[in-house]
């Protein structure tokens, strides 16, 4: 509920669809049908025309079909979690946070409002295990830079990048109690981030085309961004095993935290540095124009007590140790393929020429990797070309500054990361597809995943609960623990995107299915290469044949070596359509949620499934993609030219934003950017 001059304004959903779930009983709904309720108000004076018509604008944002929310589990944050909404709300990924707010400052009607979120929550049960299997998908939108795709490119002054995610893929198998036994759970979970490049940078409309301009300080006040990567995965990742049942305790905000340490006339630096490129922190300097709000981002989840990773054994038919092999100097690691093919990897001048920039520190202390999987052109775009040159060269000195930032703030009682690995790895993603071929381009992805996947890894575990109440946990266990991020973006963090995050899925599924004994469900028994002829007997006595020959002759990411065709076709058929399908309408939704047109492209995920057979050899029903990419190309300019503004405007006065711009007759109140 908000109010604005002379009534109040409620968002009521008048109709919902349970769209994914979660174990053990967790219900996902996304939002179909709502209504805005008005609420006269007395001795209020009405708003002004002008004004009237900037609310009635946000009041016709699209809110169906784009968002969800859970009353039982707090979908904001990673799984597995135990929070619930009204312990403490996530900054980044709370949609409607201050309609809600009045509701949630009175403790009796904090159950009234339910928490949005921007995305997508989609559920498919895997027949082949007997809907005991399923597998989610999670793609959450970050609030902190809620523009449109003119408007929101790169850092804003929240420090959030446009149209970033955070996506999740989780895979979880119910084992029914039999003979008084508690029911069990095992899943898997996969976190990913997308978004557009972290630096600052703008991109300006013209007749037919747009300029992407890059600022000379691009690389200022990135250093936030990652820190706050640090700060969230902390305790998500490396602290899972509390995550699954402990109440996270929230660290104090940055601005306390500097409040609290530093001596008088210290203050954090939002500009670059005078002097010292290197030096995040300067002292004795007059501060800059910011708000309070500017750094809420970092207000991560916490916990209380330190647990230390599980080392994870590499052996035969075992998931790899995932202890990061980065050593603790800042070096270029030249990619071998980058050398052999210049066009995929070629970095411009200023940046190494090896195509990859590894920018490494830490000690003995445990740090976080964070592989930035960049699809921008690498030629024949000039602007492009401009963003990822200064995506590459600010590296080590974003390592740098956010080093500093973790030496000076990330000293709370529970921190266990203290230092970033930062690499940026690029691939012109058009140029290859155009010349050699969407395979090809596939396959030369699957190169930059070699280094990175097995570094980065997956979560995976399982719990149990008391066969008569489903409340009482008995007992947990972790089998692996992710350990890095993985995050992709292109100029949009729209198509490209879409299909690399695709692909990276696929090759994270073929993994996680041995992790958890899923292998039956979810790799494809028709193919030579996952099974081994049977033996015959009955069903379960071939299927438990085939797990055992199954995990016997797994190599963990082994298929990072096979070609796109050959690793498509480790899955089920069935699952491979349901991911795509998955994508398809992840890449539908974040394009209207930022160009309010559908995704293009989407011939790179249907190129996957094409060919493809069912179990019993007939075609695989291919997904519907979202039309013509030159149709698609030009609708997109024409509401870049004429619809934008006013998608902005509505935008902002929704997240409160610029509130004295868009309403000055309404009490002062929001961020002012």
């Amino acid at each position: 509920m908000t109010v604005v001059g002379n009534e109040a304004l409620m968002l009521i959903a008048t109709s919902i669809q349970p769209s994914a779930e979660l174990p053990p009983s967790h219900t996902i709904y996304t939002v179909t049908e709502t209504e805005w309720i008005h609420i006269p108000l007395t001795g209020q004076v009405a708003l002004p025309k002008g004004e009237r018509q900037s609310v009635e604008a946000m009041l016709k944002l699209r809110v169906d079909a784009l968002h969800f929310y859970s009353e039982t589990y707090d979908c904001s944050l990673p799984w597995p979690n135990v929070s619930t909404f009204q312990d403490k709300l996530s900054n980044e990924f709370v949609f409607n946070k201050h309609l809600i707010a009045p509701f949630m400052a009175v403790p009796e009607l904090v159950d009234i409002p339910v928490v949005l979120l921007q995305g997508v929550a989609l559920t498919h049960h895997l027949d082949a295990d007997g809907g005991l299997s399923h597998y989610t998908y999670l793609l959450k939108k970050s609030c902190l830079n809620p523009g449109t795709r003119m408007n929101a490119r790169g850092l804003n002054f929240q420090m959030g990048t446009g149209n970033e995610y955070e996506a999740e893929t989780i895979i979880w198998r119910e084992i029914l109690p039999e003979n008084g036994n508690p029911r069990t759970y095992k899943w898997a979970n996969v976190i990913v981030r997308r978004g557009s490049v972290p630096l600052r940078w703008q991109s300006e409309l013209r007749a037919i085309s747009e300029q992407i301009r890059v600022a000379s300080e691009s690389h200022r006040n990135a250093e936030w961004y990652y820190f706050s990567l640090v700060q969230r995965y902390q305790y998500f990742l490396s602290q899972l095993d509390h995550a699954m049942t402990t109440q996270p305790y929230y660290a104090p905000s940055i601005e306390q935290q500097v409040a609290a340490t530093p001596p008088p006339g210290d203050t954090i630096i939002m500009a670059t540095p005078k002097k010292d490129e290197q030096q995040a922190l300067i002292t004795d300097v007059s501060p800059v124009s910011t708000t309070t709000e500017m750094m809420q981002r970092v207000d991560p989840p916490l916990v209380v007590a330190s647990a230390s990773t599980p080392n994870v054994s590499q052996e035969k038919g075992k998931e790899p140790a995932y202890e990061s092999p980065l050593p603790s100097t800042v070096e270029t690691v030249a990619s071998s393929t980058a050398q052999q093919k210049p066009r995929v990897y070629a970095v411009p001048d200023g940046a190494n020429n090896g195509g990859e920039s590894a920018h490494r520190r830490g000690s003995a202390s445990p740090g976080l990797p964070v592989f930035c999987i960049s699809l921008l052109r690498l030629k024949n775009n000039k602007g492009e070309e401009a963003l990822n040159t200064a995506f590459a060269v600010s590296a080590p000195r974003v390592t740098q500054r956010v080093q500093n930032c973790l030496n000076k703030f990330n000293t709370s009682e529970g921190s266990t990361y203290k230092s970033i690995s930062l690499f940026v790895k690029q691939l012109d993603w058009h140029a290859v597809r155009k010349e050699y071929g969407q395979d090809e381009a596939v396959k030369e992805l699957f190169v930059l995943f070699q280094e990175s996947l097995p570094v980065c890894g997956y979560s995976s575990g399982e719990f149990s609960l008391d066969a008569h109440d489903s409340t009482k946990l008995l007992s947990q266990q972790l089998y692996t623990t992710q350990q890095g991020i993985m995050r992709f973006n292109c100029k949009d963090s729209l198509d490209r995107t879409n299909i690399a995050c695709f692909y990276m899925t696929v090759q994270c599924l073929l993994q996680m299915a041995h992790s958890i004994g899923l292998q039956h469900v979810l790799l494809n028994t028709n193919n030579t290469g996952n099974q081994t002829p049977s033996t015959g007997g009955n069903k379960n006595q071939s299927q438990t044949s085939t797990q055992q020959n199954n995990q016997k002759d797994y190599v963990p990411w082994q298929s990072l070596d096979l070609t796109a065709q050959e690793a498509v076709a480790q899955l089920n058929p069935s699952i491979l359509y349901k991911l795509a399908e998955a994508y398809l309408i992840g890449g539908d939704v974040c394009a209207a949620l930022y160009t309010n047109s559908p995704a293009m492209w989407s011939g790179g995920i249907l190129h996957a499934v094409k060919g493809i057979e069912t179990t019993d050899g007939t075609q695989i029903e291919m997904p519907k993609g979202g039309g013509s990419n030159l149709k698609i190309a030009l609708k997109r300019h024409w509401i870049n030219w004429f619809e934008d503004a006013q998608r902005q405007k509505a935008l902002e006065i929704w997240m409160q934003y610029n509130l004295d711009r868009h309403l000055p007759s309404v009490t002062k109140g929001g961020y002012n950017a």
